[in-house]
């Protein structure tokens, strides 16, 4: 798991994507580039059956009933953001890329998918690189790395071994 954190216009995107591009396209999904289904509901647009379906959308926090029946297309933006993830994590890549994680979602909900994402690291063996100006999840993500960046100098990178310290 690792966090990349910073202000507005720090360059965690660029960061990403440089990141992402080291990553073989075979090996990695990056949600910003998942598509979502014009129809249909959220359920029905997972590949797996009933009882894999519903533990990647609860993975990604979308487990009403209310949400799996609805179409993509009616979804929140905060939704439709845990749609893609929860797509992304469906395919079971090895490297998963997700910007602006926590955006459009109260800090409760963030830290349920950001507790949730580092079971789902941990069970699969996927390595997974968010970026987000937000920290109020971390200790639920428990990164391996938050790498910090900001206007004045390069970014940082802190192991979680020596936080501990």
């Amino acid at each position: 798991m690792v966090l990349i954190v910073g202000a507005s216009g720090a360059g965690k995107s660029i960061l990403l994507r440089e990141m992402a591009a080291g990553v073989p396209a075979a090996e990695a999904v990056d949600i910003a580039e998942v598509r979502v289904p014009p129809g249909g509901a959220v359920f029905d647009a997972l590949p797996g059956g009933l009882t894999e379906t519903l533990e990647i959308l609860a993975t990604a926090g979308l487990n009403d009933l209310y949400t799996l029946l609805e179409s993509p297309a009616d979804l929140s933006s905060g939704e439709l953001y845990r749609f893609r993830l929860a797509c992304a994590l469906a395919s079971r890549p090895p490297v998963l890329f997700a910007d602006d994680f926590g955006q459009g979602l109260d800090s409760i909900t963030a830290s349920v998918v950001a507790s949730n994402l580092h079971r789902f690291a941990k069970r699969w063996g996927t390595t997974i690189i968010l970026a987000s100006n937000r920290l109020d999840f971390a200790a639920d993500l428990e990164p391996d790395i938050l790498v910090e960046t900001d206007f004045t100098s390069p970014a940082r990178a802190i192991y979680k071994d020596r936080r501990r310290q």
